[in-house]
């Protein structure tokens, strides 16, 4: 849903020449979203992007990173798209422990990920072996990522409306990245 009923239109919005197509890969569990726009393609390169294969190259270029605001949505695409919200119900938890993770089988932007979660957002993660997830757990982590960066994935809001807030959390605000 979250595809077709916003990336979708964003993207029309955007380019309105593309005709962005989206196709199951049930075998994989993923969804995928095909554009084909040559425009499109050339605003991603004057951000910085480069030509080719990114599935284990791609990283964000400095002038997405050194621009917070845009930084925060950036962010929050890649979570909304390739995150999840879980919580873990093992018995070691007196009650359900909320966590968000973002798989990527992309090294360095799981990598860099992770450092401006921490650097530009203050928001403690984890990060397994092979750099291929990231892991933001328990619920003061989870609270601070939803008030500072958020999502968009109705999907993601649902879950994330079931955790408890926590007293004092505007102290974790950070007004510079509010909504205009």
């Amino acid at each position: 849903d979250y595809l077709k009923n916003k990336i979708y239109l964003v993207i029309k919005k955007n380019f309105p020449e593309a005709n962005p197509r989206i196709f199951k890969r049930p075998e994989e569990n993923t969804v995928r979203v095909i554009v084909y726009s040559k425009r499109m393609v050339e605003f991603f390169l004057s951000l910085g992007f480069k030509f080719g294969n990114k599935s284990k190259t791609a990283f964000l270029p400095n002038e997405l990173i050194y621009n917070t605001a845009q930084l925060k949505y950036i962010i929050r695409g890649l979570f909304d798209t390739d995150g999840s919200i879980f919580f873990d119900q093992r018995k070691t938890y007196s009650q359900p422990y909320p966590r968000i993770c973002l798989n990527l089988k992309n090294p360095p932007l799981i990598n860099q990920t992770h450092i401006l979660l921490k650097e530009r957002f203050g928001i403690n993660s984890r990060m397994n072996f092979d750099q291929s997830r990231i892991q933001i757990n328990g619920r003061k982590n989870v609270l601070i990522f939803q008030y500072r960066v958020g999502f968009s994935n109705e999907r993601h809001l649902t879950k994330i409306r079931k955790i408890k807030p926590l007293e004092g959390l505007s102290d974790f605000k950070d007004t510079s990245l509010e909504d205009i």
